[in-house]
């Protein structure tokens, strides 16, 4: 009897887990196969940011997220779509390479496209615009191009320490290429180093093109 048992016992285990097995395994390789083979989410709206596969931009908030990812600041991006910056006030929108520690050093073309309704106000932050601060030392390989801005409204403000440098699309432009870029209308404030597109430029540009237009663009000295 306790033979019999025993040998049910031993039985009736291996059958239980032969009958895991053969449910739980399929199961675990199905799993298995759609994590390996799901794809990783993109960031922005598409592209890998490598220069045959560039950061795709085609929404507002796209745009300000580049802003989010620092690692991403020397970067190639396309845009799109025309791009309405209108639910961003105040300071809500992130510039895109803030200052000369996280500047942009990578491609940008606005590839004909438009980013209207840019508004900043700030007394606070310097090197403000769409790029606060542009180019590193000896740099020949930054670039943004083919780009309008419409309506931007940007307020340095007397800021700390200088109320600038602030202009629409760039706030310090140090080094690169900027070609074929322009903004139509619109008020642009500070201190000190105000441009309609550009607030400040450097020494070490390898091409400046601001063709097209600056047409309508109001720049106002704070003292």
């Amino acid at each position: 009897m306790n033979k019999l048992t025993g040998f049910s016992v031993k039985n009736g285990y291996r059958a239980t887990c032969n009958h895991y097995c053969k449910v739980i395994y399929p199961l675990f390789l199905t799993l298995l196969v759609l994590l390996l083979t799901s794809p990783v989410q993109a960031k922005y709206s598409g592209g890998t940011g490598e220069p045959n596969n560039p950061y795709r931009i085609a929404t507002a908030d796209d745009l300000n997220d580049i802003g989010n990812h620092m690692e991403d600041f020397n970067k190639c991006f396309l845009q799109v779509n025309d791009v309405n910056l209108s639910e961003y006030t105040g300071t809500e929108l992130n510039i895109i390479g803030p200052n000369s520690t996280t500047p942009f050093t990578g491609f940008f073309d606005g590839n004909g496209h438009t980013i209207s309704n840019f508004t900043y106000d700030s007394n606070s932050n310097n090197c403000i615009g769409i790029f606060g601060y542009v180019g590193i030392y000896n740099d020949s390989n930054t670039v943004i191009k083919n780009l309008t801005l419409i309506d931007p409204n940007v307020d340095a403000g007397t800021g700390s320490p200088f109320g600038g440098p602030v202009g629409s699309l760039i706030g310090m432009l140090y080094s690169g290429c900027v070609s074929d870029c322009s903004a139509v209308g619109g008020i642009v404030s500070g201190k000190n180093w105000v441009g309609g597109l550009i607030g400040a430029i450097g020494t070490k540009l390898h091409f400046l093109s601001l063709s097209r237009r600056l047409r309508d663009v109001l720049l106002t000295f704070v003292s």
